[in-house]
């Protein structure tokens, strides 16, 4: 099962040497990043709001998800969990 948050869930987001998400905490617990499956850059809306976000398809040992980082507030986000 999918679950799709919008809005999309403030998350604090430890960081790799290289800025990579090594870990976030969901839920008050800490979930390690098991492997990155992909990851990639949006950038649009320069007519409206401006969106600039990097986002990154995870594995933990609990579960799959998506997060991404706001790159204009530097904020992260939970946007999406796969069961």
């Amino acid at each position: 099962m999918t679950k799709l948050f919008r809005p999309a869930i403030p998350i604090q987001v430890e960081e790799n040497p290289d800025g990579t998400p090594a870990g976030f905490l969901y839920r008050g617990s800490l979930s390690r990043v098991k492997q990155i499956c992909s990851h990639w850059r949006i950038k649009e809306g320069w007519w409206r709001n401006e969106i600039e976000r990097e986002y990154f398809q995870l594995e933990t040992p609990k579960f799959a998800c998506m997060i991404y980082q706001d790159l204009l507030s530097s904020g992260w986000y939970l946007q999406r969990i796969h069961d």
